[in-house]
């Protein structure tokens, strides 16, 4: 009876812990690399283009620098009464607005100077108009994620 009690015993101990649910360990999933930093020639290269594309009107060619989910922030007003654009397809009107013939002679007049702040940035200052009675100046930080744009914050200086 003993052994039959043991057996019964060691039975619905089996069946229990199959039927429990099992406490395993896992892994921890590994967390996801950061991107490399772009290289600064590669930025430099993106501003580059960026420029000649601006002067040239050339919408759909600025918008090949941006990523998909680029942020463009100018100064409320500028070109809305947000002017924050969010999405590559957002960033377009900021470019548009910029293409006009209202605006465009400015970015056609632009000098530029850049500077590699950090690891995938890129301040860029600009002047419109130099060295004439409209003479506009201002700045741009740039930030890069896999040679994209993925962030502009465009800041006209007060006169």
């Amino acid at each position: 009876m003993k052994k039959s009690i043991a057996a019964a015993v060691t039975a619905l101990a089996l069946v229990l812990s199959a039927c429990s649910p099992q406490k395993t360990e896992t892994a921890a999933a590994p967390a996801a690399a950061a991107p490399a930093p772009t290289p600064d020639a590669t930025m430099q290269a993106v501003i580059a283009h960026h420029v000649t594309a601006v002067k040239a009107a050339d919408v759909e060619g600025v918008l090949a620098d941006y990523a998909d989910d680029a942020i463009l922030s100018a100064p409320p007003g500028l070109v809305d009464a947000n002017s924050t654009f969010v999405g590559k397809e957002n960033v377009r009107k900021f470019f548009v607005w910029l293409a006009t013939p209202a605006v465009l002679p400015g970015a056609q007049s632009m000098t530029t100077t850049n500077e590699i702040v950090g690891p995938n940035t890129l301040l860029f200052r600009w002047t419109q108009f130099p060295g004439t009675p409209k003479e506009v100046k201002g700045y741009d930080v740039f930030v890069f994620r896999d040679g994209k744009i993925v962030f502009q914050m465009t800041a006209p200086m007060p006169k």
